[in-house]
């Protein structure tokens, strides 16, 4: 199955952290043990066995979500215009359980380089690529699972320079452990329990859980309000708040975020 090159928007979009480019427009990152290299030939052949396949949603149709969304808000229908590749992406739930815990009152480049340095230091070594050519092996390592972490203490997250998010990434993983938090069952539970499960673990309010259930488990009800939405709600959208985007308002909010945060910097977003 064909993945649309623009759907690549979604790695440079707030959800996922670990994911590269060297402005050749070919994305590399690492889905559980494998180190994915997105050439255009990878990209037009994508097996629904495959990882990358679930990562990117693909069993989605998208372009009807999206037509879904049309005609609710100007400034939305604007932003599915703008970016028409986005889409939400499905990655593992400690990953982005952890990464999400960390991006509390972070940016998106501190985020990234405190991921970075959990990897290299209790991350494992990638001995599988796809295409099958280790370049850049160096750089990638496995995101480290509950039983690489076990027992890790704050001084032992040190060296990640993550701060006060220690005591948080501590506790998460001492309750995924134990079986305190279920991080698989939350998959089956109605989106009010679960956002409720997740918030058991220190650090985890209502916006990391949203981004947790929106980025990893596709609960597309949920809808995280970082600084950019909370300017979006207050400015963009004539006074509508999440309601009134239904059932898809995390895809939503995606657009949004997208398009607020590029007007507000200039960033220009690599497609």
């Amino acid at each position: 199955m064909l993945l649309d090159p623009s759907a690549l928007i979604s790695l440079d979009s707030g959800q996922a952290f670990r994911w590269k480019t060297n402005g050749d427009g070919i994305w590399r990152g690492v889905i559980g043990d494998c180190l994915w290299t997105l050439e255009p030939e990878v990209l037009a052949d994508i097996s629904p066995k495959t990882p990358l396949y679930d990562f990117f949603n693909m069993g989605l149709d998208w372009s009807g979500i999206c037509n879904r969304l049309l005609g609710i808000d100007p400034y939305l229908d604007s932003a599915i215009s703008e970016f028409p590749g986005l889409r939400i992406l499905r990655q593992g739930h400690f990953e982005t359980l952890i990464s999400f815990i960390i991006s509390a009152f972070n940016n998106i480049g501190r985020i990234s380089g405190i991921i970075e340095r959990l990897c290299m230091r209790f991350g494992k070594p990638i001995e599988r690529f796809f295409p099958s050519k280790p370049s850049d092996s160096a750089v990638f390592r496995s995101f480290p699972g509950p039983s690489d972490l076990d027992g890790i203490t704050e001084k032992d997250l040190e060296c990640c320079r993550m701060g006060f998010r220690a005591e948080y990434v501590v506790d998460a993983v001492r309750k995924v452990n134990s079986g305190e938090v279920d991080i698989n069952a939350i998959q089956d539970m109605p989106f009010k329990q679960a956002k409720k499960e997740l918030m058991r673990i220190k650090g985890v309010g209502d916006k990391v859980a949203s981004c947790v259930l929106l980025f990893s488990y596709s609960f597309f009800e949920a809808f995280p309000k970082d600084v950019w939405i909370k300017r979006v709600l207050a400015d963009k959208v004539g006074g509508k708040s999440e309601s009134d985007f239904g059932e898809y308002a995390g895809v939503a909010q995606q657009f949004l975020f997208m398009k607020v945060r590029n007007e507000s910097n200039g960033r220009k977003i690599q497609k």
